[in-house]
């Protein structure tokens, strides 16, 4: 029969059964007790005449069970539990602590009765891990038993917490600090802390400025202060606390400061291709009661430095000035490419006040993806299989192949050439090629078809020209285009405009939607700002009394509704209609245009 108790040490931390390294010493085979520790249990063994007790069915022999924990903390109070099982004659208990051949008597009893006892042992103090071992010895006339069992103890060291009341201090205030050691049950421990506090200035020299020796915790947490001078050099300042041999440090900063007037905010991508040549950002800058900050916003963009050591990062600088009346100003920034990902820090300069914020930007080697959809279970031999081709943030990709050649035959660093077509009868028309648009398609019809044409380039850049005749017998040309639609709604002071494209392909390529801005109005920001994030918006700009809105595509028979707010700053007398224009990015014959108006020239409008 075994009998067993937990340990109620709260140090340890394994258990018997199931404890790595533990060991289970018996010379019976009894059920098993889960106990917290090491025990020691033994039972007669190859007695001369096994002295039996029949109890009901069931038969009791002698023995003993002691328990311990299994790692004990270093010169701390462990706790052992001792049992005497049956005894049917003077026996005598003896336990010993063991490291090699030097033992530690801990307990010894002589009694002819059963009896249960716990007490408590020192633990030796040691510097490093140990393994001891327990030794119970159980003698008597008929009864002789022995038996061994490792213990391990652990030093632990206590960790000491230093805290001030507040992060920054002025000169002439008061550092109100406090300070506590605990064990690893996270208990005060009573000890005695040597605390200073030195000030680090910029050479290798430290200055103390303040000093306790043998101060002790007593339990509880230790707090005090330290006066600094109204002439305290500004910088950071350390408090150590020694205890023992482990030493605790805690920095606190001595500085002029206020507290901010306004904060400073970068919106910037977490990720942009490598395809791409520029860069937006935005910078805002905003007072704590929300009213915009004018003033002037330095950006910084530098890569990571690459594998080949160099002396600095290359980076690349920026100045942008903030009106009053925005909050949010973008500039444009050119990629630095190879690395991985680009730092961008921006500043924000008020009347000598100066902010910073920072942020990320992974560069991406993806350029394009290709899927195939709506593909057929089955092909004819010589039969085109058709795919969609997307960009790195999802948008269409025409021609790239086609234009990528072109770029490469037709490319100049600089400069720019006006190709100039004439017919005999008069007929002029011109076309700037330059390098912000020399590979976009440009288009104009001819009204005169019949008879010759010249055409001359002048400048620096090379061009591509290309007349296409087309002949239509008696067919007058359509009124309405039949490529986009465009309506519109005006509802008291609310204008929606609704597009529509109506071709035979399944979507369009990119589509440009221009809008004129009505004469003494001007875009309300937020609304512009709403405008940007609607579906399949690529961009806005906003150039002078022109709205360009750039949408990704326009999937055939399916409408898209967008508004814009406008305000009023000036009232104009018999205002006039403007004009929205929608058209093909690269087709830019296919168009549609239409007109709006305020319905109350004195009133805010929408769009």
């Amino acid at each position: 029969m075994r009998l067993g108790g937990p340990s109620d040490s709260s140090r340890s931390s394994q258990q018997a059964s199931g404890t790595p390294g533990s060991r289970q010493l018996r010379s019976d085979s009894p059920a098993e007790l889960p106990l917290s520790g090491r025990w020691l249990h033994a039972s007669q063994m190859g007695g001369r005449t096994p002295p039996e007790i029949a109890l009901g069915t069931g038969k009791l022999r002698k023995g003993f069970l002691v328990t311990f924990p299994a790692v004990i903390p270093a010169d701390s109070q462990a706790k052992v539990c001792a049992s005497l099982l049956y005894p049917n004659e003077t026996l005598h208990m003896s336990i010993f602590l063991k490291l090699g051949d030097h033992a530690t008597l801990l307990l010894e009893k002589k009694t002819n009765e059963a009896f249960y006892q716990c007490f408590h042992f020192q633990a030796p103090a040691v510097e490093k891990e140990s393994i001891q071992s327990i030794r119970v010895e159980v003698r008597g006339e008929s009864f002789q038993m022995m038996k061994d069992s490792s213990v391990m103890f652990k030093p632990y060291s206590e960790i000491t917490f230093i805290q001030t009341d507040k992060p920054v201090y002025k000169p002439g205030q008061t550092v109100h600090f406090r300070i506590v050691t605990l064990d690893t049950q996270f208990a005060p421990v009573i000890q005695l802390v040597s605390l200073f506090s030195c000030l680090l200035v910029q050479d290798v020299h430290q200055n103390r400025i303040g000093q306790w020796t043998n101060v002790s915790t007593n339990g509880r947490i230790l707090q005090l202060s330290h006066p600094l001078s109204s002439e305290a050099p500004l910088g950071t300042y350390t408090l150590s606390a020694a205890v023992g041999e482990t030493r605790t440090q805690h920095s606190f900063k001595v500085k002029e400061y206020v507290l901010p007037r306004f904060e400073v905010k970068v919106n910037a991508p977490s990720e942009v291709n490598v395809a791409e040549s520029e860069l937006k950002i935005e910078v805002c800058g905003k007072y704590t009661y929300g009213q915009a900050v004018p003033g002037k916003a330095e950006l910084e963009l530098c890569r990571n430095k690459p594998r080949v050591s160099i002396n600095e990062r290359p980076c690349h600088t920026q100045s942008v000035q903030v009106r009053r009346t925005l909050i949010c100003n973008s500039g444009v920034i050119w990629l630095l490419i190879n690395s991985e990902v680009a730092s961008l820090c921006a500043g924000y300069v008020l009347t000598g006040v100066i902010l910073q914020e920072s942020a990320k930007v992974h560069i991406n080697y993806t350029i394009g993806r290709v899927k195939f959809v709506e593909t057929p279970s089955f092909y004819d031999p010589g039969s085109n299989i058709e795919g969609k081709s997307s960009g790195f943030k999802g948008q269409q990709m025409y021609s790239k192949l086609a234009l990528a050649l072109f770029s490469t035959l037709a490319h100049t660093s600089e400069g720019s050439s006006t190709v100039t077509v004439q017919s005999t009868s008069g007929e002029q028309h011109r076309f700037l090629v330059d390098q912000g648009n020399r590979l976009l398609y440009q288009e104009r019809a001819l009204k005169d078809v019949t008879g010759q044409y010249s055409i001359a380039v002048q400048g620096t850049s090379c061009a591509s020209v290309q007349v296409r005749t087309t002949l239509r017998y008696n067919i007058p040309t359509p009124a309405v285009n039949s490529t986009f639609s465009v309506a519109k709604v005006t509802p008291a002071n609310f204008v929606f405009l609704h597009s529509r494209y109506n071709g035979l392909l399944e979507s369009t390529n990119m589509v440009l939607v221009d809008i004129k801005v009505l004469s003494g109005f001007v875009p309300d920001p937020l609304s512009l700002t709403q405008l940007k994030r609607s579906e399949l918006v690529e961009r806005v700009d906003s150039k002078g009394d022109h709205i360009e809105m750039y949408l990704k595509e326009l999937t055939r028979n399916i409408p898209k509704f967008y508004k814009l707010q406008l305000q009023q700053e000036l009232k104009v007398k018999n205002l006039k209609a403007a004009v929205i224009k929608m058209y093909d990015y690269y087709q830019p014959s296919d168009y549609v245009l239409t007109e709006y108006s305020s319905p109350c020239a004195d009133r805010m409008l929408s769009l």
